[in-house]
């Protein structure tokens, strides 16, 4: 909806969606809140796991200490692409049919009968890399997906349905004129799969216009101390196992124990199992913040710390950017393009505390001139990265309309 209001003006567009969170609307087939949506998905999962019982005699089940994967994306049960058009206004044939995230909605026999009714291109934004895989939204260390997605790691029982699936999108999105845009990660991942040999790439950087945001400013709005060194640890959930935040606190805990002057600031929903992690070092936890209390939270901080396991973003390094603050990351989504090791923050070992903890250490044993320059680098770099702009400003030049 944010993409779909923001579009430029020239673009004639309708938005259809599986669910409104505001209700029955229009655009919307169930209301999220509703009754007749919670029988739609339970009856959605019984189905499909009759027709995997019944057809392939598979029973599947994730693997609950793998939940990293985040493994639940159905392609095999389609929602009729009749309906889908019939959201929009009488006589209305799109050109583009742009898909975002569409989980356990739209499936690749979706988007080729689409094709199939209207001529249409479609256009793929990658919000996750669940169009990539056989079922996994994230394939973190796993690279099965590039041919066959055999023996899936996220799955308990039934492992053959991964590949069931990857093999089912293999038949339907092989032919179709299609648009990739995404981060430069997931594009270039992309670019290696099955499913988007004849696609045509659109990589981009999304720049957050926050405006100017001042640092001593921001500490100073928070009550916080000019002469202290802060480390932003922030998630929207921090018990969500993919966002790696252990890694973070781990490592934080272990930089206090070395050095004096360390605050943490820690910003999401809280979890009892990590903030119990923190000692006695000095902590402020902050809850769930909305946006404009967390950019002040992120400018008044030294550094933020990213030890997401995967990722097509975060946004929030995009944010961290913006108003130079260098980060601490492992070398996962839109990081392997923002935070460029010691001029941007720093790429620590993937899962590795101590590492983490030597990132955290290097920032803060920075010299005043120094912290102002690399403060300085993360802003002209994302402004560098995400100069392309969007791929809706670039679509009329890609097809050459």
């Amino acid at each position: 909806m944010d993409v779909f209001s923001r579009l430029p003006e020239y673009y004639n567009a309708h938005v259809v969606t599986l669910y409104g969170l505001q209700g029955k609307k229009d655009y919307c087939f169930f209301d999220k809140n509703s009754l007749i949506y919670k029988i739609y998905v339970k009856a959605w999962y019984i189905i499909l796991k009759l027709y995997l019982l019944l057809r392939f005699r598979i029973r599947f089940k994730t693997d609950e200490t793998k939940r990293e994967y985040c493994f639940f994306d159905n392609d095999l049960l389609s929602f009729p692409a009749k309906y889908i058009l019939d959201k929009c206004p009488k006589g209305f044939i799109p050109d583009v049919i742009s898909v975002h995230w569409v989980s356990n909605f739209i499936s690749s026999k979706t988007l080729f009968d689409l094709h199939r009714m209207t001529g249409a291109k479609i256009l793929i934004n990658f919000v996750d890399e669940a169009l990539l895989t056989g079922g996994c939204h994230y394939p973190v260390n796993c690279d099965k997906f590039y041919s066959d997605c055999a023996d899936c790691p996220a799955l308990k029982h039934g492992k053959k349905y991964s590949s069931i699936q990857l093999n089912h999108k293999k038949k339907y999105l092989k032919d179709l004129p299609l648009i990739v845009a995404g981060v430069p990660y997931d594009i270039r991942m992309a670019k290696q799969s099955p499913l988007f040999q004849h696609a045509t790439f659109f990589p981009s950087v999304k720049f957050p216009n926050l405006g100017h945001v001042d640092k001593v400013d921001s500490k100073r709005k928070l009550g916080l101390s000019q002469d202290r060194f802060y480390v932003l640890v922030a998630a929207s959930s921090l018990s969500d196992v993919r966002k790696g935040l252990g890694y973070s606190i781990e490592a934080v805990c272990a930089a206090c124990k070395e050095i004096p002057n360390i605050s943490v600031l820690v910003a999401g929903k809280p979890s009892d199992d990590l903030t119990s992690k923190f000692g006695q070092e000095d902590c402020r936890f902050l809850g769930f913040l909305d946006l404009a209390d967390l950019i002040t939270v992120m400018s008044a901080s030294d550094c933020f710390l990213s030890t997401t396991l995967a990722d097509s973003g975060p946004m929030m390094v995009n944010y961290s950017m913006n108003v130079g603050t260098p980060v601490v990351s492992f070398n996962v989504g839109v990081a392997q393009d923002l935070v460029l090791h010691k001029e941007t923050g720093y790429i620590a070992e993937y899962r590795s505390v101590s590492d983490v903890k030597e990132g955290i250490l290097y920032l803060y044993g920075l010299s005043a001139e120094e912290r102002v320059l690399m403060s300085k680098r993360c802003l002209s770099n994302l402004m560098e990265k995400s100069s392309a702009g969007s791929v809706y400003e670039n679509l009329p030049s890609i097809l050459n309309f």
